[in-house]
């Protein structure tokens, strides 16, 4: 139930449900932080505004460094779970 509850707040956070256009002031503040956001921007930029690879290297580059801090936090909680056993 967790996982469902922070998927729907990713969706909502990063415009999957509506432009981030659209959403109040707080929503906007935290959407660069949510990886949905610039999952969402650089299709957006592809499908609707006919741009290249080229073109979307920013929503790219940052879906690249949230990765891989999501890769070294859950490398550091497996660690440190695991390494006892």
């Amino acid at each position: 139930i967790l996982s469902l509850a922070a998927v729907l707040i990713f969706s909502a956070l990063g415009g999957l449900w509506w432009p981030e256009q659209i959403e109040p002031d707080w929503m906007r503040r935290f959407s660069p932080i949510v990886f949905t956001t610039w999952a969402m921007r650089g299709l957006t930029d592809i499908v609707l505004r006919n741009r290249d690879l080229v073109q979307i290297a920013w929503p790219v580059t940052m879906l690249m460094v949230e990765g891989a801090v999501m890769l070294l936090l859950a490398m550091r909680l497996f660690r440190s779970r695991y390494a006892s056993r």
